[in-house]
């Protein structure tokens, strides 16, 4: 049971500069995010269900992953970024052709490189550098490296989760229907507010002490994104009380290292 991760893509359209960046999400970004389990989509989708600039924002703030490609002086790419990179501290991935030239300002940053007139070669490379990217806990915000300061959103706020949803826990654990609340995880997977939803089953496992449901939850939960203070949190418990003390360790250790990064 694992919720289904979402990359936003941030790229110019159409043919520009003698680049087809069409053609390179239809034969590198869309395939290699298919690789790596990950659904992706652009702000071309979004354009054609209306009401644009509402759900870039949201999209830019709750993507598990954005990717950005700025192989061009395109001023939308641009703006789009630096909306991303001021919301979210991490799994920003950033990359552009090799003929390209780009901004003074962006130089110093970290790139995936593709040749643009054959993009379908460097899949294997990209699968690659995504799978570090969504593993890693390091921060690749510039805006959040500079400014230590800086506490990033936590996307859950943003996606809520339906009254409808909530009200099913509610009922199955009034009356013990603790499968039901299995079935109810399994059932929230595929959507946008897994992770949300997600929390709601697992913290009335906790309240009704199905520790193992709850443990195969809160992995879900971690599994998405490893430095989750409150799945760890849980997961220190719920390993403990099940008598794996290593595992409680390491899921107690991760909240700790998350507590220092955010020192640093």
């Amino acid at each position: 049971m694992t919720p289904q991760l979402r990359a936003f893509i941030i790229r110019p359209f159409g043919e520009k500069e003698g680049i087809d960046f069409d053609r390179v999400e239809e034969a590198l970004l869309a395939p290699a995010l298919h690789q790596v389990h990950v659904s992706g989509r652009t702000t071309l989708d979004i354009l054609r269900q209306g009401n644009i600039r509402v759900d870039m924002f949201q999209r830019l703030l709750t993507a598990d992953l954005v990717l950005a490609d700025v192989s061009i002086h395109n001023a939308n790419v641009f703006y789009e970024l630096g909306i991303r990179h001021a919301l979210r501290e991490k799994r920003t991935f950033l990359l552009r052709c090799q003929a390209s030239t780009y901004p003074f300002d962006l130089q110093t940053d970290r790139y995936f490189v593709y040749d643009k007139d054959r993009p379908a070669e460097s899949l294997d490379g990209l699968v690659t550098a995504l799978k570090h990217t969504l593993a890693s806990l390091a921060q690749d915000s510039p805006v959040f490296h500079l400014l230590p300061g800086l506490t990033a959103q936590d996307p859950a706020r943003f996606l809520p989760v339906p009254q409808e949803f909530q009200e099913a826990v509610t009922y199955a654990v009034a009356h013990k229907q603790f499968g039901d609340l299995e079935l109810l995880a399994e059932e929230v997977q595929e959507l946008e507010w897994a992770r949300p939803g997600l929390r709601v089953v697992g913290r009335a496992q906790m309240a009704a002490k199905a520790y193992e449901s709850a443990r195969v939850t809160w992995e879900a939960v971690v599994k998405v994104a490893p430095d989750d203070v409150e799945g760890n949190t849980y997961l220190g418990t719920i390993y403990q009380r099940l008598g794996d003390l290593t595992r409680s360790d390491q899921a107690l250790k991760r909240v700790l290292d998350d507590q220092d990064l955010d020192r640093t």
